[in-house]
């Protein structure tokens, strides 16, 4: 955890956050569209399906023949 202190404010945390994933490129999806809340968009390659539900805002994946999971698999 980083703590700075700034006068006239006092002692604050910085968050730090960890960096973005680099995923290969061959596990890498290709999605068929960008999806809006409350939609789902396939992956050209794979087949996998990425629903982004709304009240919820959680991402969900679906590879064929399995159930729905939050993790991100890799394309195959």
């Amino acid at each position: 955890m980083s703590f700075e202190y700034i006068k006239g404010i006092g002692t604050v945390h910085f968050n730090e956050v960890k960096p973005p994933r680099v995923v290969p490129g061959n596990e890498r999806h290709k999605w068929d569209s960008k999806p809006g809340w409350g939609e789902s968009a396939t992956c050209k390659k794979c087949g996998c399906v990425k629903r982004r539900k709304k009240p919820e805002y959680t991402e969900t994946y679906q590879m064929p023949g399995q159930l729905e999971q939050s993790d991100r698999p890799a394309c195959q």
